[in-house]
């Protein structure tokens, strides 16, 4: 299986004032420990947009987004553009767990609090 991870860039990164020493310093390691439980056989693409430009012309069979509140709309566009190519949509994160209800229109499926335990049963 082909599963994409994408972490949109804060919306604070993409400021002339953003300073990327803290964050280059104290990643954000949510997707890579959840990738830790997917299958060995899976292909992973994890995509950290604070580091790299995120590449959307691509066909995975699953596509996971971890959202911030300051990065929800970007990930939200994010979202809809695979679900509009009919590919299974999962988001997590703070503003999930924050905003239940808004994030639940955009995705298939939604973890609310610490992801380990709901992805390892997904």
């Amino acid at each position: 299986m082909k599963v994409k991870m994408i972490l949109p860039a804060l919306a604070e990164a993409e400021s002339p004032f953003w300073r990327p020493i803290k964050y280059s310093l104290f990643p954000p390691l949510g997707l890579a420990t959840l990738a830790a439980y997917l299958d060995p056989q899976d292909e992973i693409d994890l995509q950290d947009q604070h580091v790299e430009v995120l590449n959307l012309n691509d066909t995975p069979d699953l596509v996971v987004i971890q959202i911030y509140i300051t990065n929800a709309r970007r990930a939200y566009e994010i979202a809809g553009h695979y679900r509009q190519k009919g590919i299974y949509v999962v988001l997590g994160g703070l503003h999930v767990t924050s905003l239940p209800d808004e994030a639940e229109v955009h995705a298939d499926t939604i973890f609310i609090g610490p992801g380990e335990e709901p992805f390892r049963n997904f």
